[in-house]
């Protein structure tokens, strides 16, 4: 009976994403699709809704919907933008850089990589210092949910292309598009998905390019379905099978993020978010593994306590048995744990889930406020 009554639960997800979605948005994939001209309709809605979101002029720029994750979609961008014949300058500072670097490393680009503190925001003058005459494009990630660290990538990319207007700029956006107010201007790939701070669901990597830099990507993906070049020439976008229920969802998820008001809008609830969540943790004496002046609003990361009765499992239980889900740590240097604060979650939410990590450290018999 435990068991059958725990797959009735309706989880709230406080992670970097799949995340907490609308009753709304998932009526909208509750029939059965296939290609028409009005699904066709439906895309190029989506495609044109990407560019307004990005505040990018439709004339320079297209957008191109994959299947797949985030992760298909910075691998496809990779596989495009940059031939085994020029040279990738990545800048790292958490998993999701690693994860370009060896991307690039299997696809044999020739690379160089900027390694920075995971505690420290990549800045300008370690690009500029790292910057040789044979690189030919760049590349990072704005929101690092590693440990949840705000990259500036609108500064960096402005110098940037001041400096080497030459220069290609390659931005994994997966977990800042759509709720950081960014100025995109100087990026000629910017790489998100569905299931991050548009709310959709799984299913959708989308890639921004700008016109002039794709055109001269024919040949270099060496691949059937992860050529962003040839993508941008088929009809209807789509190489293979669409993942339609994802696309009516992300249809859906875009109408109701205008009716928010759009990407200050959401940025402004998330940072609300975020700020409960660190008010309630610091109450609890928990200490926040990246410094107030570099925290973003997508997701938070927390040292765990030294205490013997403490584990991240008894921990994750007790909080899934009441409906929330967090993620553990991604870190290689202390043990963490993260909980994130977007999706269809409010500041009434931080502070039950606040609420609740209490009552489990009081179940754990650990005293708090936490005095490590």
């Amino acid at each position: 009976m435990l068991k059958t009554l725990s797959r009735l639960i309706s989880y709230k997800l406080y992670t970097p994403g799949p995340l907490s979605t609308t009753s709304t948005v998932k009526d909208s994939m509750k029939n059965d699709l296939c290609f028409n001209k009005s699904f066709n309709k439906d895309i190029n809605h989506i495609r044109n809704q990407l560019l307004k979101i990005s505040n990018l002029p439709t004339e320079e720029y297209t957008s191109l919907l994959l299947p797949g994750s985030g992760t298909f979609g910075v691998e496809s961008t990779l596989r495009t933008a940059v031939n085994q014949h020029q040279k990738i300058l990545i800048a790292v500072n958490g998993a999701y850089g690693e994860r370009m670097v060896k991307i690039c490393k299997i696809l044999k680009i020739p690379t160089k990589v900027i390694n920075i503190d995971e505690r420290k925001i990549i800045n300008i003058k370690d690009v500029l210092y790292y910057l040789d005459t044979e690189v030919t494009h760049f590349a990072m990630v704005h929101s690092e949910t590693t440990t949840g660290i705000l990259n500036p990538i609108d500064e960096i990319s402005s110098i940037l292309k001041k400096a080497r207007p030459d220069i290609k700029i390659i931005g994994d956006c997966v977990s800042s598009f759509g709720a950081v107010d960014t100025d995109f201007s100087n990026l000629d790939f910017i790489v998100t998905c569905s299931n991050k701070l548009l709310q959709g669901v799984p299913g959708l990597a989308l890639i921004i390019a700008k016109n002039t830099t794709l055109d001269r990507c024919e040949g270099n993906a060496k691949s059937s379905v992860l050529d962003l070049f040839k993508i941008s020439r088929t009809y209807n976008h789509f190489v293979v099978i669409p993942p339609y229920q994802s696309i009516s969802a992300l249809k859906k998820a875009i109408e109701e993020f205008w009716k928010e008001g759009g990407v200050k809008a959401r940025q402004a609830r998330y940072q609300k978010n975020q700020r409960a969540l660190a008010n309630g943790m610091n109450e609890l004496g928990f200490k926040h593994y990246i410094d107030d002046g570099d925290q973003g609003w997508i997701i938070s990361t927390f040292i765990e306590p030294k205490h013997y009765n403490y584990s991240f499992e008894k921990l994750y239980k007790f909080l899934a048995d009441r409906g929330i889900i967090i993620y553990p740590g991604k870190l290689s240097k202390l043990p963490t744990f993260r909980i994130g604060t977007i999706g269809e979650l409010y500041k009434e939410d931080m502070i039950e889930c606040v609420k609740c990590i209490k009552e489990a450290f009081e179940f754990m018999r650990i005293p708090l406020p936490l005095n490590e």
